[in-house]
């Protein structure tokens, strides 16, 4: 059965009539357990959801959580509303007489608000009871209540802690985060009697743009439109940014601003988000992802001076490998099983040049992750790089079994065996030697590399080497053939 009439109404008017996670008007309301799992019609599982909430978590079972969180949350919030209705009547009898209140209010119903606040300001200001700064303090609450927040920034700049409270909440309001905080810092270091209202005002303001934040993202996923899609990216950052302003403790804030970031194409400000998730709860994924960011810096570096030859571009590149090296041990100490770091940290070595670092390092990832035909692959290479013939044929092999369409495995098994035939020969020749075991690397190595020609047909270095080896075996007629091929391959380019 669907939810009463008098439920959705109850749940709506506990909502303040808007979406418990962007806060905007025309809800839904959403059973938070579907009815097809036995989820009741009451209270308890509504949520009052727009339509774009409720498309976007409504279905998926790992936000049932999150949806009910939020709507306690926002339930919370509309109950404490920080500035309830003003009751004038009893504002006033604390600064006027009770006849000449009575004879303010006695054309007034008694629940009407006093629209001419400033008359009832100046009409206050005529006797002798009355306290300077709380009225000041009072008309600032009117003026919040008229959405006047230039006039109430004006009465408030007086110091004491709830006048700074509101300056605070004034602030907030029009979006101005900065001065928002330092009237609330100013207000708490005066006394800390507003401390809880305002840590749930600064809570209340990061959930806002958190929000905000999360509709940007999901909308710029949606959108097929690159320049559109790019929009909604930007104001996703700059949502996910005030969050942080209010709350520099979310770590969600920051991992979904890393997001942003990366959808907008703008990797280059990634680091210091990315710094500030490994402070705040130091995730494998955060440290593997800032080894890329430094990587990707590094190369760009590198790039630059393979064409300009200024040595600083290149010392600067290898500062980088080297705060990217402290970085990964860093966070290898931290999770010492993951193998995503243990794989970065291998190749920031290689990068460094720290040969025997890395070797070492790639040797611990296949002990730890046997069956990873990338740290299978990398090992082999830095094997092949060290002149270890049989070891990197092991590493080569073992890649293949895990992935038998591993390209580059075929390749480079296939050129180990040449190089290592080729070293047999030189060898050979060198002392006069009718030694032939050489022969038997050069056939090891013809399956490997043909193997790999039938994915990368073009690749006319290869058919040379082929023709090569044929050449050596004695086998003309092949040989030729492979020549041609590279031959004809070339002409074509």
């Amino acid at each position: 059965m669907p939810f009463s009439e008098k439920t959705k109404l109850e749940v709506k008017e506990k909502a303040d009539f808007r979406c418990c996670i962007c806060h905007k008007l025309e809800v839904e309301i959403h059973h938070i357990i579907p009815q097809s799992e036995g989820g009741p019609d009451d209270i308890d599982n509504a949520a009052p959801l727009c339509p774009s909430c409720h498309e976007t978590y409504g279905d998926n079972p790992k936000k049932r959580k999150f949806i009910r969180q939020a709507r306690d949350a926002w339930y919370e919030r509309v109950s404490k509303t920080i500035f309830p209705s003003i009751d004038l009547q009893s504002i006033l009898q604390d600064y006027v007489k009770k006849e000449e209140l009575e004879k303010v209010l006695e054309k007034q119903s008694k629940n009407t608000v006093i629209v001419d606040y400033s008359f009832l300001v100046r009409f206050l200001q005529k006797f002798k009871f009355f306290k300077i700064s709380p009225i000041g303090l009072t008309e600032a609450k009117l003026s919040i209540q008229k959405n006047d927040y230039d006039t109430a920034k004006e009465l408030l700049e007086k110091v004491n802690s709830e006048c700074l409270y509101l300056l605070g909440y004034v602030n907030g309001e029009q979006n101005d985060l900065e001065a928002m905080l330092d009237s609330f810092d100013k207000s708490i270091s005066i006394n800390n009697q507003y401390e809880k209202e305002i840590n749930d005002y600064k809570n209340y303001q990061w959930q806002e743009y958190f929000n905000k934040g999360v509709e940007n993202f999901n909308s710029g996923v949606k959108e097929t439109e690159s320049n559109l899609s790019k929009k909604l990216f930007d104001e996703s950052i700059e949502n996910f940014k005030n969050s942080i302003i209010c709350n520099p403790k979310s770590v969600e804030s920051y991992q979904n601003l890393v997001y942003s970031l990366i959808n907008a194409g703008r990797e280059d400000e990634l680091e210091e988000p990315l710094k500030k998730v490994i402070e705040l709860n130091q995730s494998a994924e955060a440290y593997v992802d800032l080894s890329k960011v430094y990587n990707n810096q590094a190369v760009h570096l590198i790039n630059y001076y393979t064409i300009t030859k200024n040595e600083s571009e290149k010392d600067e590149a290898m500062k980088i490998y080297e705060t990217r090296i402290a970085l990964l041990e860093e966070g290898r100490k931290i999770h010492s099983e993951d193998t995503a770091i243990l794989a970065q940290l291998s190749n920031a070595y290689v990068e460094a040049n720290k040969m025997d670092e890395a070797m070492e390092t790639f040797k611990q990832g296949v002990e730890k992750d046997p069956m990873n035909e990338k740290y299978r692959y990398n090992y082999g290479v830095l094997l092949l790089g060290a002149y270890q013939y049989a070891n990197a044929i092991e590493q080569f092999k073992k890649a293949i079994e895990v992935k038998n369409d591993y390209s580059s495995a075929y390749y480079n098994l296939g050129v180990t065996y040449l190089k290592w035939g080729a070293e047999l020969q030189e060898k050979a020749i060198e002392e006069e030697s009718d030694d032939m075991s050489y022969k038997e690397k050069f056939k090891e190595a013809l399956p490997p590399l043909e193997k790999y020609l039938a994915t990368n047909p073009e690749d006319a270095a290869i058919w040379d080497y082929v023709g090569k080896i044929y050449a050596n075996l004695g086998d003309t007629e092949k040989s030729k053939e492979a020549f041609d091929k590279a031959t004809s391959i070339e002409c074509n380019e």
